[in-house]
C-alpha cells in the first residue's frame, strides 16, 4: 500500500466522525433545558433555517452559471429557479456539502418536543425509550442485509 495512501485514508477516516459529533453535541446542548418556543423557533428560523435556503440557492444559482454563463442562469429559471433550489436540498437530497442540513433542522425542530417529554416521563424513562429506539435502529439495520 502507497503511504500517501495510507495517510491520506487516515485523516480521510478521522474527519468523517464531524458531522456525527456535530449532531451529538448539538443534541446535547439543546436537550439540556427548557426554552421560550416562540423566542427558541424565532432564532431557528433566522439563524439556520432562512441561512441554509439562501446558500443552496446562491450555490445551485451558480452551478448554472459556471456551466453555461447567461444561458445557464435561463436554464436555472427553467428547471425551477427557487423552488428548484429548495426541492433539490430538502426532497433530492443534493445539498452537496450541506447534505446534513435538514437533518439538523429538523432535529431542532423536533428538539422542543423532546424536552416535553423528558419532563413529563423523567429522565431514567427517557433514557430508557432511547436506548429502545437505538435498539430497534440497530435490528434494523442488521436485518435488512
Amino acid at each position: 500500500m502507497n503511504t500517501n495512501f495510507a495517510i491520506a485514508n487516515f485523516y480521510d477516516s478521522i474527519s468523517r466522525t464531524a458531522v456525527p459529533l456535530f449532531i451529538l453535541l448539538s443534541g446535547y446542548f439543546t436537550l439540556r433545558k427548557s426554552k421560550n418556543l416562540a423566542m427558541y423557533f424565532k432564532k431557528l428560523t433566522l439563524g439556520l433555517i432562512i441561512p441554509t435556503i439562501v446558500w443552496m440557492v446562491l450555490y445551485e444559482m451558480f452551478e448554472f452559471l459556471d456551466q453555461g454563463g447567461w444561458d445557464g442562469f435561463v436554464q436555472f429559471v427553467v428547471h425551477g429557479g427557487l423552488w428548484g433550489s429548495f426541492d433539490n436540498l430538502f426532497f433530492n437530497n443534493l445539498g452537496r456539502h450541506l447534505w446534513f442540513m435538514p437533518m439538523f433542522i429538523g432535529l431542532q425542530l423536533l428538539a422542543p418536543l423532546l424536552v416535553f417529554i423528558r419532563k413529563k416521563i423523567g429522565e431514567v424513562a427517557f433514557f430508557s425509550l432511547g436506548l429502545f429506539f437505538l435498539a430497534v435502529g440497530l435490528l434494523e439495520a442488521v436485518f435488512a442485509f
